[in-house]
């Protein structure tokens, strides 16, 4: 089983990690009028895994719901945006000018299914996993 240190945290399960996230995610899209979905299964693997070293646009297909971005970097920059297929920005997934070597996760509501780009900028070595967890009706 995978553990991270969290401060003020001994030990905690990434799963435990993501699914607080998530529980916030829908609470503050609920708090904005989004609709949201009554429960979600997360899964164990990626959907989508990237990685490469230095500046990139890669290509995802994403569907309507919750996506979860995991993310590991080792640099001195990163500048991670979602795009929408018109390259407008849907959401900023990360922005560090201060170096840092590590994990990081960021969960977003993705309104319309379709075609988007992660435009990374850095310096570095990075890993990008898309979840995108099942959604379940009735709670």
């Amino acid at each position: 089983m995978i553990y991270r240190k969290i401060r003020g945290v001994k030990d905690m399960k990434i799963s435990s990690i993501v699914a607080m996230m998530v529980v916030l995610s829908i609470t503050c899209l609920m708090n904005v009028g989004i609709a949201v979905p009554t429960s979600v299964t997360i899964k164990e693997s990626p959907d989508v895994s990237l990685s490469g070293n230095g500046q990139s646009a890669e290509l995802v297909t994403l569907t309507r719901g919750l996506t979860i971005f995991n993310m590991t970097y080792d640099g001195s920059e990163l500048d991670v945006d979602l795009l929408d297929s018109k390259g407008n920005r849907e959401a900023s997934l990360v922005f560090m000018l201060d170096p840092f070597a590590g994990s990081l996760s960021k969960v977003v509501g993705i309104e319309e299914a379709g075609l988007y780009a992660l435009d990374i900028v850095t310096d570095g070595n990075w890993t990008i996993d898309l979840v995108q967890p099942d959604e379940t009706v009735g709670l």
